[in-house]
């Protein structure tokens, strides 16, 4: 890099070899000329030295340098996860009304909500019904020119947003919906199906086949991809009210009213993956790639799937021998595991999405997870200027992350030394203090199977503490 002392002292050097600037070569208009001009300088080296680092993961910054190397890398970032929880809805007009699996209501926020399943609800009645927060784009665009590798950039603006899709194509005989096929693995030359790509622009599209691996969507052909879009990590408190999008008409065709409240707060969204998220991840993208050849491998790409999920995980023929005998039914099966907390068919979306990997000779199977507990017994003493409920509760709270059963920062299993340095770090033990504490576990503190959850039971564990 040229550094700006040595930048001036160049520039003062060709203005001395000048006859016109001889005399003024010691000038202090010369010599703040000089800093200047170094100054520029060495601004200019930086922004290229800066520029050449984002050419490299490992110290790429800017978002556009990362999302650029995704591209290269076909990762696709996670996506957001919407908010999702119950509403009352009460049929307040004379006749039964049908209300549509996907029907939208809209919060005073002007946030989406739609109905997860179709409800009808007698006059008077009132019903429960689950929604998430997501509302129905589209985006379309006609084939002018049949090419191979076809792409559909959905925006910069609904990219951020999009929780997931669906891709239609209508070649003149109505609109077919076309599978998607990461990567377009296994896909012959009539395969209609599609891929989902992450571009440099920071922008989700949507990619067809060469007519080798994947058809080609024809000249005159109209492609729809249908994105249900989510704002991500919201919140709806309980009994604030949704109104309708558009007008409810009862059995006979009639307006009616309903009143829509939120039965429970409607929450446990996420955001997208961030530009830090991105960068790391990266570094691992074959197996985000759907390549499941390890344990973990299976693990990460569950919890990339599904983020609520907290505890996972996947055996085959070998463990399944040692806990259940040699069996033919073992043989090329994967059983798989997982919890989330207030996930109602965890399993069936799991094996959904273990299925829809092109993965040969191997079949999913669900196994509901044990949930196994255990719990501590902690006495010690601390500093008289300490207040004892204050200790205890930071206490709790740092087990109950830990190991509590609904904690995203669960540790995998529960080991001597964390329990002690987790107790340690609330800050009430130091060793120079005097202060001090002893452990004792009950219960099951240990998986036997890989099926088996470990969680701590905090009402059955206990926190005594006097006074040094």
């Amino acid at each position: 890099m040229i550094l700006n002392a040595e930048a001036s002292a160049k520039f003062q050097a060709i203005l001395s070899g000048l006859a016109s600037w001889k005399e003024l070569v010691k000038s202090q208009f010369v010599k703040h000329l000089s800093i200047f001009i170094g100054w520029t300088i060495e601004n200019a080296s930086t922004l290229v030295e800066r520029a050449r680092q984002e050419a490299f993961l490992s110290t790429a910054l800017n978002r556009s340098s990362i999302a650029a190397m995704a591209e290269d890398r076909e990762y696709i970032p996670r996506k957001p996860v919407p908010a999702s929880g119950k509403v009352s809805i009460v049929n307040a007009g004379q006749n039964s009304i049908t209300l549509a699996r996907g029907r939208e209501f809209l919060s005073d926020a002007q946030v989406s909500y739609s109905l997860d399943t179709t409800v009808t609800i007698a006059p008077g009645e009132t019903a429960l019904a689950s929604v998430t927060q997501v509302r129905t784009t589209e985006v379309t665009d006609t084939v002018t020119t049949e090419k191979s590798f076809y792409e559909v950039l959905l925006g910069r603006d609904l990219s951020p947003k999009i929780a997931s899709l669906e891709v239609y194509v209508d070649t003149g005989r109505g609109a077919e919906k076309w599978a998607y096929s990461r990567l377009l693995t296994n896909a012959y030359a009539t395969s209609k199906v599609w891929d989902e790509f992450y571009s440099h622009t920071d922008e989700t599209g949507v990619r067809f086949g060469n007519g080798t691996f994947g058809a080609v969507p024809p000249a005159g052909s109209t492609i729809t991809v249908q994105v249900q879009e989510t704002e991500g990590d919201t919140t709806l408190l309980a009994r604030q009210q949704l109104f309708p999008l558009d007008e409810v008409v009862d059995a006979l065709g009639l307006p009616t009213s309903v009143q829509v409240t939120a039965y429970e707060t409607i929450q446990g969204g996420s955001a997208a993956e961030s530009t830090e998220e991105m960068r790391r991840n990266l570094h691992y993208w074959p197996v985000y790639n759907e390549r499941l050849v390890w344990d973990t491998d299976y693990e990460f790409f569950l919890k990339k799937k599904f983020p609520k999920i907290v505890f996972v995980k996947a055996w085959g023929e070998e463990e399944s021998e040692r806990m259940w005998g040699k069996s033919f039914d073992h043989v090329n099966r994967i059983y798989v595991t997982a919890y989330a907390p207030s996930f109602t068919d965890l399993g069936n979306d799991v094996i959904a999405a273990l299925s829809a990997v092109p993965l040969l000779n191997r079949n999913f199977k669900w196994y509901e997870p044990e949930i196994k507990m255990f719990w501590l017994t902690i006495t010690g003493a601390i500093l008289t200027d300490v207040v004892k409920d204050e200790a205890k509760t930071a206490i709790q709270k740092a087990l109950s992350l830990a190991y509590g059963m609904d904690s995203t920062s669960r540790r995998k299993q529960v080991l001597t030394s964390e329990l002690y340095a987790i107790i340690k770090s609330t800050g009430y033990f130091e060793d120079s203090s005097g202060a001090h504490f002893a452990v004792t576990s009950s219960g099951t503190p240990s998986a036997d199977n890989p099926y088996e959850m470990i969680c701590i039971d905090m009402e059955k564990t206990t926190v005594d503490l006097s006074y040094v």
